[in-house]
């Protein structure tokens, strides 16, 4: 039987206190030390069914929650801490951190018996959630006394036990982002989180001194001469490349305080430049094709040597042979010749196209040269629903579809489509994605448009384009030139989708929160038609008072909104797309939308409407059309704030709170300059209509 001695005096009094804390702490630190330890059984008890005693937990502490519901309702008691933080006035003497202020803000959107119900579930996940982190009995914490009280009176214990248990989750799984998102909310009750939170930081392993090698600064840099050594040789690869032989490059390094700063000392030389650019093609075809686009050259006489603009022009030439058809054209048959055996650092570049190299008929196991092959389109074959786990021989349905050619006296297209099953997407709007034209020349831009227009309806997730040479003879066949068909293979991405974001806002000084909710169908019509529903809310504090009503609550403005937008890959006109060329990537666009907002000295409603198109021109110039653009808003103003207004002299300010309607049309041209810098010219027609029968003509050109 243990017994306990009763202090005689002051010191054996301080010692017995000394030697019992001791031991809680002992008992703490080892308690932490064995959970850092065993983090799989931490995961396990996270992933654990709920047992009965921790079922019964929960159901008693919803039970006493609703108890706790009805005495306030009756008025027989009542979570006074709770309404002490759901106080408007709460701002001016906060005891916690600033930052939980948003939290409660929050609530007091809600009826005060709905903001206490769901106070008391978050404490109440928060220390289930701790006792599941820690280790511990779930069922008698949850009926615990302690827990109960804090239930009733509404406070926040619960809700800093949850952020402990995410902080040390964090620290023993080495997520920096929750333990530090954890130890914030924590930190706000200050004289408990912050002890605690060092506390555990001490106790997980990771030294101060360490922590700051890894959060603050970067790593030093240690001095290896070898490096310096690989760097002298680079830098002497990089002047050659650039014309600059036989330059000298040395080095050297200075001593000081255990640290040493390298110089790098560069004497270059002449460079070398080009004095002559011959070619030569033995294959005529290929010959004549070169010769038509040397204007286009990077390599020129006169100009000093660069490696880069060599490998430039192997690249542009064979771009170049790729897009006249020459499909089996690779860059490894582009050879150049340097000679630079003249004086004066001049040198003489040979530009030799080889021809590829095929077995001989006659000679088993030689090699003999052939000339480079054009190959034309044949047949494309789309298969809109393709499956990577069907394999080649699988049965299709052939469904054959011709369009009208919208150049003049070319051939109509003609597509075959492979299909098991029903189409899920129209065949027209396939077809009109689709740059690769039968019977013309195989090219390369027509290719990469291809993928590119196909990615842009949204509504694939694998696009993939074979070629194949043909057996079959048509009259486009010569010696020189064969068949290839075109097999498009498509896999459709899922139709629906979701997404929600939340963001924090701070526009001069006052914060805010805000949320969007979208919803995606990519597919709405069967025709690459893309269904957007947009429904958006944020809240924003108000610095300071309004100029009629004077301090409110902190969170008085809301702004709720819907916006449902419809896409369509092509003009919506009474005319066939057919006629309309398919690098203008035509696209219409339906949009419907409405937003409420509510400030303590208005509301306004405003809806609007519009319909537009969009269009390419070339590769740098875009064009947006809106033939019709709506928009009313109406505005309900307090009886003070609209006689603020009757006080003002400024119209244009006055206006802004007054029901007006707008309706006009606009066109936008976009020129693209460079990869950095965009060109916009806007014009916009915008008959206004205002209450009161006054109307105007606003012009707005605009030129950035």
């Amino acid at each position: 039987m243990a017994t306990f001695l009763k202090p005689q005096n002051f010191s054996q009094t301080l010692f017995l206190w000394k030697d019992r804390f001791v031991t809680y702490v002992n008992t703490f630190s080892n308690h932490l030390e064995n959970s850092l330890a065993d983090i799989d059984a931490m995961d396990r008890r996270l992933r654990a069914r709920l047992s009965y005693i921790e079922f019964a937990g929960l159901v008693l502490g919803c039970a006493m929650i609703a108890i706790f519901v009805y005495l306030m309702r009756i008025k027989a008691g009542g979570p006074v801490d709770f309404i002490y933080y759901m106080n408007d006035t709460i701002r001016l003497h906060f005891v916690y951190g600033y930052w939980l202020l948003p939290v409660f803000e929050l609530l007091r959107l809600l009826p005060l018996e709905v903001a206490y119900v769901l106070w008391c579930l978050i404490n109440l996940c928060g220390a289930f959630f701790a006792v599941r982190v820690f280790g511990g009995k779930p069922g008698l914490v949850i009926m615990s006394y302690q827990l109960l009280t804090c239930f009733y009176y509404g406070q926040i214990s619960g809700f800093l036990a949850g952020g402990f248990a995410l902080g040390w989750y964090g620290i023993t799984h080495k997520r920096w982002d929750l333990a530090g998102a954890a130890f914030m909310f924590v930190a706000a009750k200050y004289q408990v989180g912050v002890p605690l939170g060092l506390l555990f930081v001490w106790y997980s392993g990771i030294p101060f001194k360490k922590w700051l090698r890894l959060k603050v600064g970067s790593a030093p840099v240690v001095l290896d001469t070898t490096m310096i050594t690989a760097a002298i040789r680079q830098m002497t690869l990089f002047l050659n490349n650039k014309g600059y032989f036989n330059s000298r490059i040395s080095d050297t390094i200075l001593y000081k305080n255990k640290k040493a700063r390298v110089h790098y000392l560069v004497k270059t030389t002449s460079p070398y430049r080009i004095r002559r650019l011959t070619y030569s093609i033995p294959d005529s075809v290929v010959a004549s094709y070169v010769f038509r686009d040397t204007a286009a050259s990077v390599i020129r006489a006169g100009r000093r040597y660069d490696s880069y603009e060599i490998d430039a022009e192997r690249t542009r030439i064979t771009n170049n042979l790729l897009n006249q058809g020459f499909f089996r054209f690779s860059n490894t048959f582009v050879v150049f010749h340097i000679d630079s055996s003249l004086q004066q650092r001049m040198l003489d570049i040979r530009v030799e196209i080889t021809n590829p190299l095929v077995p001989s008929l006659d000679n088993f196991g030689t090699l003999v040269e052939s000339r480079h092959k054009q190959y034309t389109i044949s047949k494309i074959y789309i298969l809109p629903e393709f499956d990577h786990l069907k394999t080649d021989t699988t049965r299709y349905d052939t469904l054959v579809k011709t369009y009208t050619n919208p150049i003049k006296g070319k051939p109509s297209n003609v597509y075959y489509f492979l299909y098991k099953g029903p189409l899920m997407i129209k065949p027209r709007t396939i077809a009109q994605a689709v740059f690769i034209t039968p019977q013309t020349l195989y090219n390369r831009n027509e290719v990469n448009l291809t993928y590119s227009q196909l990615s842009g309806l949204g509504v694939f997730n694998y696009i993939n384009l074979k070629f194949m040479e043909t057996m079959e003879r048509s009259t486009f066949q010569t010696p020189t030139r064969d068949l290839i068909d075109c097999r498009v293979e498509l896999a459709r991405s899922p139709a629906h989708s979701f997404s929600v974001t939340t963001d924090g806002t701070n526009s001069g000084g006052a914060f805010g929160i805000q949320g969007n909710l979208v919803y995606q169908n990519r597919n709405i019509f069967r025709g690459a038609q893309l269904l957007r529903l947009n429904f958006s809310g944020s809240t924003q504090m108000q610095a300071g008072g309004t100029p009629t009503n004077g301090p409110n609550t902190l969170f008085s403005t809301i702004d709720v909104g819907a916006n449902v937008s419809l896409f369509f890959p092509q003009f919506l006109i009474p005319y066939k797309p057919e006629l309309f060329l398919k690098s203008f990537k035509p696209r219409t666009v339906v949009s419907v939308g409405y937003n409420y907002q509510h400030q303590s000295d208005y509301d306004r409603h405003v809806s609007n409407i519009s319909f537009g198109y969009s269009w390419w021109q070339n590769e740098k110039i875009r064009h947006e059309l809106y033939p019709a653009e709506v928009t009313l808003v109406k505005v309900l103003p307090s009886a003070a704030f609209t006689e603020w207004l009757d006080t003002l002299k400024d119209k244009r300010l006055k206006n802004q709170y007054t029901d007006h309607l707008v309706a006009g049309s606009g066109t936008l041209l976009l020129t693209t300059i460079s990869r950095l810098e965009r060109c916009e010219t806007s014009f916009t027609c915008a008959p206004t209509s205002k209450r009161g029968g006054t109307s105007s003509t606003r012009w707005m050109s605009c030129l950035k």
